[in-house]
């Protein structure tokens, strides 16, 4: 195949190219197109490959003018563009409108063989990201193989692709059984395409909050207490939250959990069907009652603080009696007695301390008793104002969490 040419020996373009299309590629794609249960194993024996890589690396380190690596790149590429348009999109497209199902399962059984093609070509063409691609900042054939997905493949069929995810969605959501192990496949796929935010969660927020408000109406019309419709929006919180955890991104489920909260609302329908019959908003009948624990009611005291001298003169007079006593009992014992007179004080002294102890012990007990009655009875006051509110959507908000950041 080498071609002498007097002290230099080269491989033609079209010659070498040649070898490579139908010993490398050409073989790659019919064992591509030949799998079907995505179990696909690439035969290449170590003399074929080493042939096929030879081949390339002869063709792309020759000197100039018959050095071949920016042809080599671009025939690499129009390769796997070639292949994606006339078997791939086709393929896809034969299955559209047969089913959400059959249509997202040949989508990921062609993403998958075109990532086993994408690897196989890089091994053969090595030499190129080694050498061309770097030197200049080329995409690498990776990045080439994936661009090409992207534009000739997946632009193309996306619309189809979210319609189909959605309606599969929707249909969990109604309580069937779906392959959740398919559609975490596709999500990677949108991944892959830095597609996941603007081509998927967008218009799935869009889908989650038509969902949800066409519930709503209807929990309304069927749900005959709130109870019964706060147990319907539990649920459907956690079954997004568990959605979200089998195939979807993490980054959506706040996102998700905020539209489904905004939806299923009470304020939000107490709104919108105030003149509704089956939402008998005015009439009391269609509203529950509940009354409050003490738990329940924030109650912050409004008392007045006791006065300052109503605390401090008795203390004053209590401190200042028991310090003389104590003075007039240490003159009285070192010294000795002076007389009967000296007793008498003594004894005045500490009537009067008893009584002044008395006086203090019932001042304090009077001023807290007094308190407590008085907070005592805003409390009650506001128990009674508790029992006389319907329950409104605060109530409901505390118990399905709806108000709780943390849901």
């Amino acid at each position: 195949m080498k071609i002498d040419k007097g002290w230099e020996n080269f491989i033609p373009l079209e010659e070498g190219w040649d070898e490579i299309q139908t010993k490398g590629i050409d073989k790659l794609l019919g064992q591509l197109e030949r799998n079907r249960n995505g179990e696909v194993k690439i035969e290449f024996s170590p003399a074929e490959y080493i042939h096929i890589y030879t081949t390339c690396y002869d063709m792309c380190t020759q000197c100039s003018p018959y050095n071949w690596s920016r042809e080599v790149y671009q025939r690499h590429g129009h390769s796997i563009e070639c292949y994606l348009t006339t078997k791939v999109l086709p393929a896809l497209q034969d299955k559209t409108g047969q089913g959400g199902t059959i249509f997202l399962t040949e989508l990921d059984h062609r993403w998958c063989n075109h990532k086993i093609m994408n690897k196989s070509l890089k091994k053969f063409f090595f030499i190129l990201d080694r050498y061309y691609v770097k030197h200049l900042s080329l995409p690498t054939l990776s990045q080439v193989g994936l661009n090409s997905f992207r534009f000739n493949v997946f632009d193309v069929v996306k619309g189809d692709t979210t319609a189909a995810i959605l309606g599969l969605i929707n249909e969990e959501r109604e309580g069937q059984n779906i392959d959740k192990t398919l559609i975490k496949s596709i999500v990677g796929l949108y991944e892959s395409m830095d597609a996941y935010m603007t081509d998927l969660e967008e218009p799935l927020l869009t889908s989650t909050r038509a969902y949800y408000a066409r519930k709503r109406e209807e929990w309304i019309k069927d749900c005959d207490s709130t109870q019964a419709y706060c147990s319907k929006v539990r649920k459907a919180l956690n079954e997004e939250k568990n959605r979200v955890a089998d195939y979807l991104s993490f980054s959506s489920e706040s996102k998700i959990l905020k539209v489904v909260e905004e939806e299923l609302r009470v304020a939000d329908y107490l709104d919108s069907s105030s003149e509704s019959k089956s939402l008998k908003v005015v009439d009391e009948e269609s509203l529950e009652w509940k009354s409050l624990t003490s738990e329940e009611v924030k109650h912050v005291s409004t008392a007045p603080p006791p006065s300052f001298w109503s605390v401090c003169i008795p203390i004053s007079l209590l401190t200042c009696n028991l310090i003389a006593l104590v003075l007039f009992a240490l003159v009285v014992v070192t010294n000795g007695p002076a007389g009967s007179f000296d007793y008498v004080v003594l004894a005045t002294g500490c009537l009067a301390f008893f009584i002044l102890g008395v006086l203090d012990l019932y001042c304090f007990s009077k001023m807290k008793y007094g308190m407590k009655n008085e907070e005592n009875q805003t409390h009650d006051e506001d128990v009674e104002a508790g029992k006389a509110a319907p329950i409104h959507h605060g109530v409901i908000d505390t118990e399905i969490g709806i108000a709780d950041d943390n849901v």
